[in-house]
């Protein structure tokens, strides 16, 4: 475009497109006429990032749901997928596989189907948009899966409490199973010494005496001996009418070893 209003040496220009390379040049005129033109000069926008929204979950049952949000690419190509996980922070997440959401400057909806997920179980979520300007994550939602069949949470001594608690990837403390335990649920622990003060929150079937497999073959109460070794006050309080069998109820120490 040419413009002969100019009588400075800068303009401003605009409306331009992101990420794309403009080429300009320059000549001067007066009464005698007009100068050859400059030699040409380039510059190259940069990308804006995607705004990105997380959106409450949906079609959320036992072992499954929906997780919404959308991506506006804002000029650029973009991508966009979901990260999720049990860890409020999300720390650790999964992600999702990556959908191209082009390069548009209007939101655009982004769905993902999980399945497979535990039953009665917190999950957390983010969007996430990605183009050449960087990364944008959403914020943090959660939703809680419906409460399923009854279920085996197992604990062990080499167990963390962010994982699923299933025999593969048991819990580290028989509080955070019992915290997450249902009515009719079995918490399944592994030998070892606990030493912790617990309190039930459903109706459970609390065993100890497994190994790591936590099958019920290899369970033996002298050989898998399963210690609860509190180190104040009362071992274990339940006013739920839960089952209590395979432990040892230690009170070295001055603790108490009662159940209340």
């Amino acid at each position: 475009a040419n413009d002969s209003s100019l009588t400075v040496t800068s303009r401003s220009v605009g409306p331009l497109a992101n990420n794309t390379t403009y080429y300009w040049r320059l000549r001067a005129g007066n009464s005698s006429g007009w100068s050859s033109y400059s030699g040409s000069w380039s510059f190259t926008t940069v990308s804006n990032l995607p705004v990105v929204s997380t959106s409450a979950a949906t079609n959320v049952a036992s072992t499954s749901a929906t997780l919404n949000g959308s991506v506006n690419p804002n000029g650029s190509t973009t991508t966009a997928w979901f990260e999720w996980g049990m860890s409020g922070i999300l720390s650790t997440y999964t992600s999702t596989a990556s959908q191209s959401i082009g390069s548009g400057t209007s939101a655009l909806p982004v769905t993902v189907d999980l399945s497979g997920l535990n039953s009665r179980t917190t999950y957390y979520y983010r969007v996430v948009g990605q183009n050449s300007a960087g990364r944008q994550q959403g914020s943090i939602l959660s939703f809680t899966t419906e409460a399923g069949p009854p279920r085996s949470i197992c604990v062990s001594m080499s167990g963390d409490d962010g994982y699923s608690g299933t025999g593969s990837a048991p819990l580290r403390n028989i509080q955070t199973a019992l915290t997450r335990a249902s009515d009719g649920d079995t918490v399944k622990v592994a030998a070892g010494e606990y030493q912790e003060n617990v309190t039930t929150s459903a109706r459970t079937v609390l065993r100890g005496g497994y190994d790591v497999s936590f099958s019920e073959a290899t369970r033996a109460f002298i050989g898998n001996k399963t210690i609860f070794r509190p180190a104040t006050g009362t071992a274990l309080s339940d006013g739920l009418s839960s089952t209590i069998d395979g432990f040892v109820f230690d009170g070295t120490g001055g603790a108490s070893t009662g159940i209340a």
